[in-house]
C-alpha cells in the first residue's frame, strides 16, 4: 500500500461561491495513510477580452489509530477587465475520534467571499456522527452537532457583524450503483438556535464513473440556500464540476 495517494482534478466548471465545506472526499479514501487531493485550473485571456481565473484546491487526511485528521484549503481568484469579481480563500481542520463507524468530531473554520459581500467568517464546533445503514460498502452517516459563527459583511457604505450559535444535521451516503458507478451524496442543514426559520442548506451529489482502479470521471453539484439572508444578496448559489480524477 502506498504511503501517499495524491488525487487531481483536472477539469473543473465553476459557477459562485460557497460558504459550507465538504471534506468527505477525503473521508472516504483514508485508511492508514496520508492522503492529499489536489486540483488547480485556470483561465487567462488578454486582448479584446482581460480575463484571469484561478482555482486551487487541496484537501488532506491523516488517520492515527482511532484518530482521523483532516484539512481543506480552497483558493479562487476571478478578474475581468481589471475588475476583481472574487478573490476568496477558505479553510477548515476537522478532527474525528472513532469507536467503530460512529465518531465524536471537532472543526475549525474560516473564510472570506466577495460575491456574498462576506468579509469573514469564523466556525468552531462538535458534535457526534453515527452509521444509519450499512450494507456491504455501501452506507448512510447522521450526524448531530452544534456551532458557534462569527461572520462580518460589508457593503459600500455599510457594515454588519453577526454572531451565531447554530444547530447541525448532516447525511453522507455512498452507493455502488454498479461496479463501475458510484454516487455519494452530502447534505448539512445549520439551523439559527434563537430564530428557527433562519437556516442553511447545502447539497452535493456526485456521480463517478470508475474506469479503472486509479482512474475516475466524476460529475458534481453544490447547492448552497440561505432562507434569511443577512444582507441584499440571493438566497441561492449553485457550484457544478466535471472532472477527471486520477489517483496514484
Amino acid at each position: 500500500m502506498n504511503y501517499l495517494k495524491i488525487i487531481i482534478c483536472l477539469i473543473s466548471y465553476n459557477l459562485y461561491s460557497q460558504t459550507m465545506l465538504n471534506s468527505e472526499r477525503v473521508l472516504s479514501n483514508v485508511d492508514n495513510d496520508f492522503v492529499i487531493s489536489t486540483g488547480i485550473d485556470g483561465d487567462f485571456n488578454f486582448g479584446n477580452l482581460n480575463l484571469i481565473q484561478v482555482n486551487i484546491s487541496t484537501q488532506f487526511g491523516k488517520k492515527i489509530n482511532k484518530d482521523l485528521f483532516r484539512g481543506v484549503f480552497n483558493y479562487s481568484y476571478n478578474s475581468e477587465d481589471k475588475e476583481v469579481l472574487s478573490d476568496d480563500w477558505t479553510g477548515q481542520l476537522r478532527w474525528n475520534h472513532f469507536r467503530d463507524k460512529n465518531s465524536i468530531f471537532a472543526f475549525l473554520q474560516g473564510q472570506n467571499v466577495k460575491t456574498l459581500k462576506l468579509k469573514y467568517r469564523y466556525l468552531y464546533g462538535g458534535g457526534y456522527r453515527f452509521r444509519t445503514y450499512s450494507r456491504k460498502e455501501n452506507y448512510v452517516d447522521t450526524s448531530l452537532g452544534i456551532f458557534k459563527e462569527h461572520e462580518q459583511y460589508e457593503e459600500i457604505n455599510s457594515s454588519l457583524k453577526v454572531d451565531n450559535l447554530r444547530y447541525s444535521l448532516s447525511s453522507f451516503s455512498k452507493f455502488h450503483i454498479s461496479n463501475s458507478i458510484l454516487f455519494e451524496n452530502t447534505i448539512y442543514l445549520q439551523i439559527n438556535t434563537r430564530k428557527l426559520d433562519d437556516y442553511r442548506i447545502y447539497f452535493e451529489p456526485r456521480i463517478s464513473f470508475i474506469k479503472s482502479e486509479n482512474i475516475e470521471f466524476f460529475i458534481t453539484t453544490r447547492n448552497r440556500y440561505h432562507s434569511t439572508p443577512y444582507i441584499d444578496v440571493m438566497k441561492n448559489d449553485n457550484q457544478s464540476s466535471i472532472g477527471i480524477q486520477i489517483t496514484n
